[in-house]
């Protein structure tokens, strides 16, 4: 039986791979002094050929404007592609945001973990993003809140609780970090923690 165009443009549809669409970010642009859209692919490709301060200040800036900062209603856990999407989302999208933009930019896991504090400004955790590496005498703060990214030494308005990566956890106690596995039965949102964990670039 003769079968149409159709339907072999169909099969060749089905059996293609899905290729991934690029996420569109809009943000204010310090330089220019206008808005300025681009793509994840643009501003990661960007983001590798800056030095490590240069390419934290990039992305928190850029996420930081690209979504509205609005507290969900039902506490959902969204990474970069669901934060744009919905064009709104509270810290922990923000942070998450971050952390998958830096790691696909060449940033080493080990150099980032989501941090969640106390916050003396809300009667709730607040979540951020802590780069540390051998250099830095204080880890930097890459906060949905603001712009500037200040060294944890100054943020006095931030109690950690609890630091994470893929594949390392801390509990803090007294100002001061203890080491933790990832499997304790500690909840985040609800969510055990090595479940967060595991999800980090996945969200």
């Amino acid at each position: 039986m003769k079968r149409s165009s159709g339907w072999l443009v169909g099969v060749l549809l089905l059996a293609s791979p899905v290729l991934h669409a690029d996420i569109r970010l809009t943000y204010w642009d310090n330089v220019t002094h206008e808005a300025v859209t681009t793509t994840d692919a643009a501003l990661i490709a960007r983001a590798r050929a800056l030095p490590i301060k240069a390419r934290l200040m990039l992305i928190n800036r850029v996420v930081n404007q690209a979504a509205r900062q609005m507290p969900d209603k039902v506490d959902e856990w969204r990474g970069l592609d669901a934060l744009i999407k919905a064009g709104e989302g509270d810290c922990e999208d923000f942070a998450l945001a971050k952390y998958q933009l830096l790691r696909r930019s060449g940033v080493e896991d080990r150099h980032l973990r989501l941090l969640a504090a106390k916050d003396q400004w809300s009667p709730t955790y607040h979540m951020v993003l802590r780069y540390q590496d051998g250099t830095l005498p204080s880890p930097l703060i890459l906060d949905n809140l603001t712009l500037m990214m200040l060294p944890m030494s100054r943020r006095d308005d931030l109690d950690p609780l609890y630091s994470f990566n893929a594949t390392t956890a801390e509990r803090w106690k007294n100002g001061k970090a203890q080491t933790i596995h990832l499997s304790t039965g500690i909840r985040l949102d609800g969510t055990l923690l090595a479940e967060r964990a595991a999800r980090l670039m996945t969200y």
